[in-house]
């Protein structure tokens, strides 16, 4: 497969000027799934992808300037599936994220260009389907490096040093009639520097717990759907010695009612 994206982004002030930033990003890839034995698959795949920016700024960049990167990942996946509704997995992924066209524009004074967020995962998980239940749990480590980051304290975007997170995720779904669904999901999460000036502490802005409860009712042409979202107390963003106080968890309650047909 291919896919290619072309963002154009321009932010004009009196003060500052006008910046201008136009970045084109193609990806190739392949996926493939491959039977072993008996119960048994293969899931394996690849990505080879590019950026090119055409960058310019009235401080940093005046006379303009083109910023190229490229990156290849690729990802693997065992599955064991004894019968039709339940499995277990494993896998190891290779993942990037470029920086955005407005993230490239708001660097340190003398940073050319950020680099390219690179990350290693592992996962081990199981789930279990029928006809009105579904569960499943996933157990991960995320391992990033040059993770992009907005310092507030230098009003610019920046590579953080290597970071990682581990965690657990719950997923359940209850289909308790036709008309009524009820969905619930759990995360906690471990995050940590492990290199660098702040190797051991807490990434800010990283909440340990979060939950998440939807609610779907059907009568008639009508969905309601009710969801419930919260996340406990974490680091303020910038705060990566923890002097500060914690921001206090919070819970969004969102309802709406549409017709489906």
């Amino acid at each position: 497969g291919l896919d290619w994206e072309w963002t154009e982004f321009e932010l004009e002030s009196a003060a500052f000027g006008v910046t201008d930033d136009d970045q084109r990003i193609q990806n190739f890839y392949v996926l493939g799934n491959v039977p072993l034995a008996e119960h048994w698959s293969l899931d394996i795949g690849g990505r080879h992808a590019r950026v090119r920016d055409e960058l310019q700024d009235p401080f940093t960049f005046p006379a303009g300037v083109t910023l190229k990167d490229r990156v290849t990942v690729g990802n693997a996946g065992l599955m064991y599936a004894p019968a039709s509704h339940w499995r277990l997995f494993f896998r190891v992924d290779e993942n990037y994220r470029f920086p955005k066209a407005d993230e490239n524009s708001f660097v340190p004074f003398g940073v050319v260009g950020l680099k390219v967020q690179e990350g290693f995962s592992r996962e081990v998980g199981w789930d279990w389907t029928t006809r009105n239940l579904a569960a499943s749990a996933v157990l991960y480590q995320l391992d990033i490096e040059n993770e992009i980051n907005f310092d507030p304290v230098l009003f610019a975007n920046n590579n953080l040093d290597d970071t990682r997170r581990r965690g657990l995720i719950l997923n359940g779904e209850v289909i308790l009639a036709r008309e009524f669904r009820v969905d619930v999901s759990y995360g906690y999460v471990e995050s940590e520097f492990t290199d660098g000036l702040f190797q051991g502490e807490p990434l800010p802005f990283v909440a340990p717990h979060s939950l998440k409860l939807t609610g779907e009712y059907r009568h008639g042409p009508w969905l309601s759907h009710l969801e419930m979202h919260s996340i406990s107390d974490r680091r303020a963003i910038g705060d990566y010695d923890g002097d500060f106080p914690e921001l206090s968890g919070y819970t969004v309650w969102n309802l709406c009612c549409k017709d489906v047909i």
